[in-house]
């Protein structure tokens, strides 16, 4: 036996936490971690910690963590469920909240069950030990490894009771771990005894949750289920976001505005073949739609169960021999698929796992298939106190209480919390060299005891090789298993819809929901899937669709040639220009200090600009004011400006209610005033919309001169509220071929000039008067020109993909450059590379103060040396793009770090941070590095790599269509967190997340009926029930089964909008997304496209869709 000591803990470790009357003691779980990661002993844990994750299957499973649903658990066992003198089995326990809150409420026995042994030893044991007596854990062990072997130990385990009581919580979040979790219930559950299983309704872009689970519980057959609890009390409403390099979003919380957490009763349908206990009741099922907090900590137990004289575990010599023939060839070929893992783990391999192995062959192979199931979910074995019984007369090891555990106050800053215990490994029929030679090694881990004098670890799963390197979606990437949990999650409603046998398809937020046939034709031969049903399309809708056929123009199949000209020939009709003003009726006044006054022309114009705005914001703003009048008084007569000499006695509400009233007669135009106005438009867009590019028919993105109005700008612009004037013909260059006609000016006026540039893709500018700028009629975003921009932008992005690491090497030597410039670059590299900043321009005074990179102050970050758990960490806090706030805590590297310092050194707050460099600068040397290369191309390649990994990371092939799409919005929203894509929340959002919850509370009311006839009728059908009854049983069933689909389906769409309503996932997917990644994607996994891309998106793109097959890779 092995003598040992470990040390756990300073005080700062320690949380109190108090629970339904019962005050304990429990380690932080995050500064555990932390703890072991700076000791070298965190094993698979630090791999997580690196990563910024709670879950990495086959690896880590989040046992550092304090799930909430473990305190549902505990709500419920203490609101009746009896707990004394019963044995407890806690599977997947972590912290082990509920296996310490049973302890002290009575129970006789508890065994705790995770995946890690890290956890178990340095979170689990030290918890109990620190809240349990002493003389009530003698009858406790612990155990690490998968579900798998846990279930075949407790079906050969001779002599051991089973539990009374079975408890889980936040552990069926992927499906793919189903079987192997009611597979360990079955074997450790006594007949009667009760399971419970705390669980989120729905796991975002995973899908898994309490509702699937209870259908593959009723399919299962084992089990019957009843709901016997059910609360949201306690959501808490927050947003974190973890940033690692290179990659977006690992960890993130919301509230769940239908955050229901339900208890589930299970029933055994059939007896079995171990002792029973009195206790009949079911397992249930507690349902939390809200992802957990990292605000408490977790810990672990030790197996401390025999006393001297007991020997009831050890195996005779007859079922060794059965054992090691039943699996010694199983444990070779273990040994052969992992000998690359940690040794660690290795030490402590379940090699009893394979016993009874053709017993149960047929889970087996399903275990082995679902590769998540193993890692998933710790396997926690349970032990009892138990009966000796004879066995052969040797010696016996020996487990000692854990009566060694001290709290030692050596000062007042700090104390440790010490184990210090003989240990013997856990028993095992055959114990491999390897194994042996681990376990001598070992000294940071805490082994339980089971009977026999050979070690036998639990542990079977091994961790995939390490990629410390890579960004986290190539680390983590299992084996094809089921969804992942991350993330999470951002395409319309509509995309999620998942097709079932029913015809009625919904698209909530595409533009073009029912226009997903014309495209599905156009790109049907490099789409090869889907199981999306076809509609039957009218006479009208098909010969738009044909028509739309033949206009395709496949110009990425024409050979490309790179001599900088866009076009060979080009004609359009031109601009068109706003109406002219039409004044107000007569009724219609403007008063001034209480007074009506007469305007001319020109000022009434420009009043009834600002009246229209009467209730905007914009109108409260002193700038937006201050510019309005000031421009204003400019158009305003001698005459006028003598008397209008103050906004605030100016009385603009008889125009804003004249406007008022215009908008709802348009609201309510008769179906033939309405057509008549949309036949006019057509008129419109068909003279000026379209235009003849090299022979072929392209569309018109703004054909339209932008109208008089006032300038609102982007976020706090100082310019807003200034009058934008009207856009005169003699204002105009029109570019246009030399063979083409000149499109003619209204009368009386003339272009300002008519160009034949074939070199630029523009049809018209002009320079608008706020800001100077030029403005451009371009061709729409499906055009040729556009198109060929789109592709030549993500080509130069996957270039650098290929370059990036040596890019990334060279701006890490320039790190320690002597020269104070080069070292500025280098830190401005890394940012952009690392965090996706923009690159930033210098501003003007008169325009929004917005910083990218290269413009940052020094007022825009704080240097913290060690900031919530992590050492070197950088605080950005500065207003991007349109005024968003960009607010990130970055770990750096520590020459990073340093060099800021520097560079900040005898600056103010206001001076530039990057003071040597700008991104002319920047993007010169970035240009060097590789030809094309801007700030710009760094932003768009870091965009396109996360979304492609975790695609790859989060997508299963055994996943539904409405699965795959949720790994996809969850990807596609890592990438607009990554950017700071946010915005504004709805106005209306409110209004439909209340319609929605009222959907949701009317579909579980629909369940619950569906449930009970399901039940009466499966009744009926039973002891030789007629066909006809079979029949309506199983009719019955599907109508359960489609409620329960139909009710997921809400759910997610509340999370959908709960989770998004302040992030912009539109800009990422038309601007930063290389969209053959999508369209590849969609290709491989049997998604139509129109789940992903609306028609005008699949428009845009439709040289991706054609182009892309389901092999590529960004």
């Amino acid at each position: 036996m092995m003598k040992r000591k470990e040390t756990c803990q300073v005080k700062s470790e320690l949380v109190p936490l108090s629970l339904c009357g019962q005050k304990m003691l429990f380690l932080n779980g995050d500064l555990v971690m932390l703890r072991l990661q700076r000791q070298g002993m965190a094993g698979d844990l630090g791999r997580a910690s690196e990563a910024h994750t709670d879950l990495i299957p086959d690896v880590y499973e989040g046992g550092m963590k304090l799930w909430e649903c473990s305190r549902d658990l505990v709500a419920f066992l203490s609101a009746g469920e009896p707990l004394e003198g019963r044995h407890v089995l806690e599977l997947g326990c972590g912290a082990a909240l509920p296996a310490v809150f049973c302890l002290l409420r009575g129970a006789a026995s508890v065994t705790v069950q995770d995946y890690n042994r890290e956890v178990i030893d340095h979170l689990t044991v030290p918890n109990l030990r620190l809240n349990v007596p002493e003389s009530r854990l003698a009858g406790c062990r612990a155990l690490s490894g998968d579900w798998a072997a846990l279930a075949d130990r407790l079906r050969t385990e001779p002599g051991r009771p089973r539990a009374h009581l079975v408890l889980t919580s936040e552990t069926i979040y992927r499906r793919a771990s189903w079987p192997r979790l009611l597979d360990a219930v079955d074997a450790g559950l006594a007949d009667g005894g009760t399971a419970l299983v705390a669980a989120k309704t729905f796991y975002f872009g995973v899908g898994g949750g309490t509702r699937a689970f209870e259908q593959a519980v009723l399919e299962d057959g084992r089990f019957s289920s009843e709901v016997v609890f059910s609360t949201k009390q306690g959501l808490v409403s927050s947003a974190r976001v973890g940033r690692c390099p290179f990659t977006a979003l690992a960890v993130d919380e919301f509230d769940d505005r239908s955050g229901y957490r339900r208890t589930i009763g299970l029933r055994a349908n059939r007896p079995r073949d171990y002792p029973c206990n009195k206790n009949n009741r079911g397992v249930g099922v507690a349902h939390d739609r809200r992802y957990p907090t990292h605000e408490e900590s977790m810990f672990w137990s030790k197996d401390k169960h025999r006393s001297k004289d007991h020997k009831s575990h050890k195996s005779s010599s007859k079922d060794k021999d059965r054992h090691s023939s039943s699996s010694k060839s199983d444990r070779d070929k273990d040994k052969d698929r992992h000998r690359d893992k940690d040794r660690d783990k290795d030490r402590h391999r379940d090699k009893d796992r394979d016993k009874d192995r053709d017993k149960h062959r047929d889970k087996d192979k399903h275990r082995d298939k679902d590769k998540h199931g193993d890692g998933k979910h710790r396997d926690k074995h349970r032990e009892d106190k138990d009966k000796p019984r004879p066995v052969e007369p040797k010696e016996e090891p020996k487990e000692e209480p854990m009566d060694d555990f001290k709290i030692n106050t050596d000062s007042a800053d700090d104390f440790k919390i010490k184990s210090e215990h003989d240990e013997e490994p856990m028993d095992t029929a055959e114990s491999s060299p390897a194994a042996s030679a681990d376990q001598s090694a070992a000294d940071d881990s805490q082994d339980f005891t089971d009977g026999d004098d050979e070690p036998r670890p639990l542990v079977i799963k091994e961790d995939p090789d390490s990629e410390d390197d890579a960004p986290l979606s190539a680390r983590v990437k299992p084996k094809p298993s089921k969804a992942d949990y991350e993330s999470e999650e951002d395409v319309p409603l509509s995309a999620r819809i998942k097709p079932k046998p029913k015809a009625k398809r919904k698209a909530a937020d595409t533009d073009d929901e029912y226009d997903a046939k014309p495209t599905k034709k156009v790109k049907k031969e490099s789409v090869k899937r889907t199981p999306a049903k076809t509609e039957t399309l009218s006479p009208t809708k098909k010969k738009k669709k044909e028509e739309e056929e033949r206009e395709v123009w496949k110009w990425w199949e024409e050979e490309k040639v790179n001599d900088g000209v866009k076009w060979r020939t080009l004609e359009h009709k031109g601009v068109l220009l706003a109406p002219p003003y039409e004044p107000l009726p007569g009724h219609v006044k403007f008063y001034y200090d209480g007074k009506e006054m007469r305007l001319s022309e020109e000022a009434e114009e420009i009043a009834t600009f600002y009246a229209k705005m009467l209730d905007h914001d914009y109108t409260t703003k002193e700038v937006f004011n201050k510019n309005f009048f000031h421009d204003w008084r400019k158009a305003m007569t001698e005459k006028e400006r003598e008397k209008i000499t103050h906004l605030k006695k100016c009385d603009f509400t008889k125009m804003a209610a004249w406007f008022k009233e215009k908008t709802e007669e348009r609201k309510n135009m008769s179906k033939e005033e309405k057509k008549a106005l949309k036949e006019k438009n057509e008129e419109i867009t068909k003279e000026y919309g379209f235009c003849m590019l090299d022979g072929h028919k392209e569309k018109i993105g703004n054909f339209r001169a932008e109208p008089p109005g006032l300038f609102r700008g982007r976020g706090e612009h100082p310019k807003q509220g200034k009058v934008k004037r009207r856009i005169q013909p003699e204002d105009i260059i029109i570019n246009i071929g030399k063979e083409a006609k000149v499109p003619e000016p209204p009368a009386g006026h003339k272009w300002k000039e008519v160009r034949h540039d074939n070199s630029v893709t523009w049809l018209a500018s002009w320079t608008e008067n706020i800001q100077g700028q030029i403005k451009y009629v371009m061709l729409n975003a499906a055009s040729r020109l556009k198109g060929e921009k789109d592709w030549q932008k993500y080509e130069t992005a996957r270039r650098l993909n290929k370059s990036v690491d040596k890019i990334r090497e060279s701006y890490r030597d320039d790190f320690k450059s002597k020269e104070m410039r080069i070292r500025q670059r280098a830190v401005a590299m890394y940012f952009i590379d690392k965090l996706a900043l923009r690159a930033g321009n210098e501003k003007d005074e008169d325009q929004a103060d917005t910083v990218g990179c290269c413009s940052l102050r020094v007022e825009h970050i704080t240097l913290q040396e060690e900031l919530n758990g992590k050492q070197y960490v950088v605080v950005f806090d500065f207003l991007g793009k349109d005024s968003i706030r960009y607010y990130n805590e970055v770990a750096v590297e520590k020459r990073v770090f340093k060099n800021l310092q520097l560079f900040m050194e005898n600056k103010s707050p206001g001076d530039d941070l990057f003071d040597r460099l700008n991104t002319g600068i920047l993007n010169k040397h970035l240009n060097e590095q590789m030809e094309g290369l801007t700030a710009k191309v760094f932003r768009t390649f870091n965009a396109s790599r996360t979304l492609q990994e975790q695609l790859d990371l989060l997508t299963e092939e055994d996943m539904t269509v409405n699965e795959k799409i949720l790994a996809y919005n969850r990807a596609n929203r890592a990438v607009a967190i990554l950017c700071n894509h946010q915005r504004a929340v709805p106005k209306t959002f409110d209004k439909s997340m209340e319609n929605l919850m009222k959907k949701i509370a009317d579909k579980k009311e629909a369940l619950e009926e569906a449930e009970k006839a399901y039940k009466a009728a499966k009744r009926a059908s039973k002891n030789g029930g007629s066909v006809k009854e079979r029949t309506v049983a199983e009719q019955k069933r599907k109508a359960v089964e489609r409620t329960r689909d139909q009710l997921n389906k809400l759910e997610l769409s509340a999370t959908d909008k709960e989770e998004n309503k302040e992030i912009a996932l539109g800009t990422s997917k038309l601007n930063y997304l290389d969209p053959r990644i999508s369209v590849a994607w969609c290709k491989k996994w049997d998604v139509p496209i129109e789940k992903v891309y609306n028609k005008t998106q699949r428009d845009k793109f439709r040289w991706a869709i054609d182009m892309a097959g389901p092999d590529f890779v960004f």
